[in-house]
């Protein structure tokens, strides 16, 4: 079956092949990818955007690149694509972009079936986009904000429009494929009549096969894999760090992405104002020694950071099917995740992990200090979340459902339905 993957980032062989840096956000979809390609009857063609218009095949994989943003242009190269590969299906992954909706419009001019995944629901993420921040910090500006027209408040306008665009797209897809309680509500809503498919996601590769362990920890440490923008919800994490830093002097908060303290005159330039708002509160929670930004980091640095973590934390205002919390639990690592959209699919209050309340950080900062201080709750979690993880992320499982949905989108097209 020859298929073809519209994605919003590049896969890891054809990353290698163009000799350009691996997209970190996306690194999931390898695994799908290898997953899908180990039956030999499958073929696949990732498109993508890029600064350039390429297209090739690398390490098996075909690849076409898009640079255009012309909606136009966009849409009538995609039908361009279409007609040269002839696809059996479409696997539009994540509705976040105009050129998913682009895609659907091609495919539904061509007659070729496609599927589209949802990742996150941008129409559902610009109502929690301001995560109980102060209403005077939604509205202020750096000089790159200014600069740039793009102030906490206008990156909620930014995503209510793309909003706009899923909702459209949805409309148009006869197939979903979800995995969560929260995204099948969702769809439904939006699209009744769409057919919902149920299929996990498979982590990247350097999490399978590492577990946790207390003794290696360091101890008091918490991870949160991002906190570049308020959907993450690091500013409330920063209020529960005020709490712990009493009991517990040696915390440490890590966190990936450029540093927010003290940073160079170059990086006050090119700063949000959420980032300012985040050194802010650092100075303000006295947490200068704590919070540690780490900077980009890679599939295996990510794994390492994980296990050398006493606690993992999501705190965000929205998620659907968090990697981070998957990633976490695979691995073993005692976590804490706030009770937002898809998350209690992923884990049990009480017995993979804790749930709170996301605008609640007391309760969050009283969970922590719970794992801190009882490491016979911290294994008990980490066995029992990485049963479960092991289960939801199953590789080969995974791999033959998503053929499976496959096979019944393009059947019932076969047969006329």
């Amino acid at each position: 079956m020859k298929t073809l993957w519209l994605c919003n980032g590049i896969l890891k062989r054809v990353a290698k092949a163009l000799d350009i840096a691996e997209n970190p956000v996306s690194g999931w979809l390898d695994g799908a990818a290898e997953g899908l390609l180990t039956d030999g009857a499958y073929t696949l063609t990732a498109v993508f955007p890029y600064s350039k218009n390429l297209r090739g095949t690398a390490d098996g994989i075909g690849y076409v690149t898009f640079g255009e943003k012309d909606r136009k242009k966009m849409r009538a190269m995609f039908v361009a694509v279409l007609r040269e590969i002839k696809p059996d299906i479409v696997h539009i992954f994540g509705t976040e972009f105009y050129h998913s909706k682009a895609m659907a419009e091609a495919c539904k001019g061509e007659n070729i079936p496609f599927v589209v995944g949802i990742q996150g629901l941008v129409s559902e993420y610009a109502r929690h986009y301001f995560a109980f921040l102060p209403e005077k910090i939604i509205r202020k500006n750096t000089f790159r904000d200014l600069l740039r027209r793009n102030n906490i408040k206008r990156q909620a306008d930014v995503f209510r429009r793309r909003g706009k665009w899923e909702i459209e797209t949805l409309c148009m897809a006869e197939h979903v494929i979800g995995r969560t309680d929260w995204d099948k509500a969702c769809v439904y809503a939006i699209n009744p009549n769409a057919d919902y498919h149920f299929c996990n996601e498979t982590l990247r590769p350097a999490f399978y096969g590492q577990a946790w362990s207390a003794d290696n920890c360091e101890r008091h440490s918490l991870f949160a894999s991002q906190s570049g923008y308020p959907i993450k919800g690091f500013h409330l994490l920063l209020e529960a760090a005020a709490i712990l830093k009493r009991a517990y002097p040696d915390l440490k908060i890590y966190t990936t992405g450029a540093s927010v303290f003290n940073p160079t005159f170059s990086q006050r330039l090119h700063r949000t104002y959420y980032k300012k708002y985040l050194a802010d509160l650092i100075v303000r929670y006295g947490l200068q020694d704590s919070v540690v930004f780490l900077g980009s980091l890679k599939e295996e640095e990510m794994c390492r950071q994980y296990l050398k973590a006493h606690v993992f934390v999501l705190p965000s205002s929205i998620e659907n099917s968090p990697n981070s919390v998957g990633e976490a639990t695979m691995l073993g690592v005692p976590t804490v995740a706030s009770d937002v959209g898809g998350v209690k699919n992923l884990m049990t209050h009480g017995e993979d992990g804790f749930v709170y309340p996301y605008d609640e950080p007391k309760v969050l900062a009283w969970y922590i200090k719970k794992i801190f201080d009882d490491d016979e709750l911290a294994l008990r979690f980490s066995e029992s979340a990485r049963k479960r993880a092991e289960k939801i992320y199953d590789v080969q499982k995974n791999a033959d459902r998503l053929r499976e949905i496959y096979k019944t989108v393009t059947g019932k097209r076969e047969n006329g339905s």
